[in-house]
């Protein structure tokens, strides 16, 4: 049995190129500028152009664009393309597309995204074929994303010419509407897919192997040439270091910020000291990503909870504080037989085996006794999940088009934490919300310890709230999928403004 996938011609190329924030697409309004560096005259030039176009100053953004078209190099390749979406805003569509088509006809990322530009134009002008042509040269000329290619369709039909094979070809069942991105099916879809799996898999008399089944593991990219490694191994997740030299090095580097700075991150991330070593460096990068964590305070709380293995200090920082997550899952497991509302919300938000299944190295088992369980400490952690809301803008913004225009940022790391199968939190921060309630469940927990009703109110309070805000948008983002229509939504963004309004009042 053999599916055979399509790609969404409505999801723009080359996205994961390096220059890819650079290019405007046409119906992405994406504004991040504000994150670009130039290292050369016209690099900065391309970047006031790209200012002035998401300012808006049209004007003064065409004429930096028309300053560099006629240049050698990358940048006015970049500089045409957004000169022709920016005369496209304009209505200026016959000089637009005149622009696109010529650019379309070059190799590498600018013909990919200039030929997505021209099909999305063209659409709007009710020329479809020409259109949908463009749309598939897009996708045919598209190297940076994992797109499936005309001639990849055309093995799997030449395969299905053969004895005992079937092929449920997506192309009768799908179309762009049914994917979250360039390539995940919606929810919806996958319902659709299963079923056209399960009629073809069915025996006619309902009988069922015994052995029938699905087994889902992590293969290693490098399966296929090597067995041996793991997943693990592939990727370096672990620091080859002992324990004991970990701690040791951690203790030196948190005595070195005491000496620099304040040591309370309530009110910002204080001054690390220039590492000496790889070993530091890495000990100071798992610092810098858990002081971003409301569950993580100050100086006192890294000091409580040293750093030890090779894996907390590696690629993913992110697996010394699952180390310290799970302690607290634990702990608010053992609360899980009791009755009353913060019980059943640690049951749902918090979870030692989520947390201990992320840690691909391998999470010990280890006690909570450790585990910081002082009042003092969860009205910090809450004091901070406040502060980290109030200053936050993401989690207030449709954050849609800047999600999609960078997909290369945030789409691995966040693979290796929700799963690289179809979500609608690929299209707003869900992360960042995802910690903003790690933070309010450990303060719930010692809550729950300490018999705190204050702090328990408190936190179950957070925890409603934040839980509306990923309601909202979750339900944006599904209609999203449905309609692939880019544009800004208002209703998104007025239910966010007032949900924005609510936690300032708090």
């Amino acid at each position: 049995m053999l599916v055979n996938p399509i790609a969404n011609t409505r999801f723009p190329a080359a996205l994961m190129g390096r220059n890819a924030p650079y290019y405007k697409i046409v119906g992405l309004p994406a504004r991040l500028s504000d994150g670009f560096i130039g290292h050369s005259a016209s690099a900065r030039t391309l970047i006031e152009a790209v200012r002035w176009h998401e300012g808006p100053d049209w004007a003064k953004a065409a004429v930096l664009y028309r300053q560099l078209v006629d240049e050698p190099g990358h940048i006015p390749a970049v500089a045409r393309n957004n000169l022709a979406v920016l005369l496209h805003q304009q209505n200026a569509a016959e000089e637009a597309v005149a622009l696109l088509k010529e650019l379309a006809e070059t190799e590498g990322a600018s013909g990919a995204v200039a030929a997505y530009n021209l099909s999305r134009i063209l659409e709007e002008g009710q020329h479809q074929d020409e259109a949908h042509s463009y749309a598939r040269r897009a996708v045919e000329s598209d190297i940076h994303l994992y797109r499936i290619k005309r001639e990849y369709r055309r093995r799997i039909e030449e395969v299905a010419a053969r004895p005992n094979v079937e092929v449920v070809d997506l192309a009768e069942l799908l179309g762009p509407a049914d994917f979250v991105d360039y390539c995940h099916p919606t929810a919806e879809a996958h319902v659709i897919l299963a079923e056209a799996l399960a009629a073809r898999l069915t025996q006619p008399d309902g009988a069922r192997e015994r052995d029938a089944g699905y087994v889902c593991v992590h293969p290693s990219p490098d399966a296929y040439f090597d067995m041996a490694p793991t997943l693990a191994d592939h990727f370096s997740l672990d620091f080859d270091v002992a324990p004991q030299t970990v701690r040791l090095a951690a203790a030196e580097l948190l005595q070195s910020a005491r000496e620099l700075g304040p040591r309370d991150f309530l009110t910002g991330e204080p001054e690390w000291p220039e590492p000496a070593s790889d070993l530091q460096a890495n000990i100071i990068n798992t610092f810098r990503y858990a002081a971003g964590h409301p569950a993580i305070t100050s100086l006192d709380d890294l000091e409580q909870w040293l750093p030890e293995y090779g894996w907390e200090i590696g690629r993913f920082p992110e697996y010394y504080l699952c180390r310290i997550l799970h302690d607290y899952a634990m702990a608010a497991e053992k609360h899980a037989s009791a009755d009353g509302q913060a019980a059943a919300a640690l049951h749902r938000q918090l979870s030692s085996s989520v947390q201990r299944a992320r840690v691909l190295p391998g999470l010990p088992r280890t006690a909570d006794s450790r585990l910081r369980i002082d009042t003092s400490y969860s009205r910090r952690v809450l004091s901070k999940v406040r502060r980290q809301l109030a200053e936050s803008t993401a989690l207030f913004e449709d954050s849609r088009a800047h999600r999609i225009a960078t997909v290369r940022n945030w789409y691995l790391r966040e693979a290796f934490r929700f799963g690289a199968h179809s979500r609608n939190s690929m299209l707003y921060p869900a992360w960042t919300l995802e910690q903003l309630i790690e933070g309010v469940c450990v303060a719930l927990t010692i809550a729950l310890h300490q018999e705190a009703a204050e702090i328990e109110r408190s936190a179950l309070s957070l925890l409603d709230d934040l839980g509306r805000l990923r309601d909202v948008h979750e339900k944006y983002t599904a209609r999203h999928a449905r309609s692939w229509d880019f544009a800004e939504c208002e209703d998104y963004r007025t239910e966010l403004a007032a949900l924005r309004g609510l936690f300032a009042r708090q």
